[in-house]
């Protein structure tokens, strides 16, 4: 019976020790979770600014695009008339 005894205490002892390194091995995936998650909303936010560039860009590009046309046809239309004498 002591024998018992004693080896029920080792087991207890050994599952305590194994429940408090498995709760430091959560604690720590629960903190590299957090720093994941600040970094892809980092990331997020980096993403968004970019796409808000692009638009930007976009939106400046049309109107060259825009505005050259028009100085090609008024540069064509004013090549059209004659030379004045």
């Amino acid at each position: 019976m002591l024998l018992q005894s004693h080896f029920s205490q080792i087991t207890l002892a050994f599952t305590q020790r194994t429940y408090f390194i498995l709760l430091q091995e959560v604690e720590l995936l629960k903190v590299e979770l957090e720093a994941s998650q600040r970094q892809l909303e980092g990331k997020d936010e980096a993403l968004r600014i970019l796409q808000s560039m692009v638009g930007v860009v976009q939106k400046s590009f049309r109107y060259l695009v825009v505005k050259e046309r028009e100085q090609r046809k008024s540069s064509c239309h004013s090549s059209s008339k004659p030379p004045r004498p």
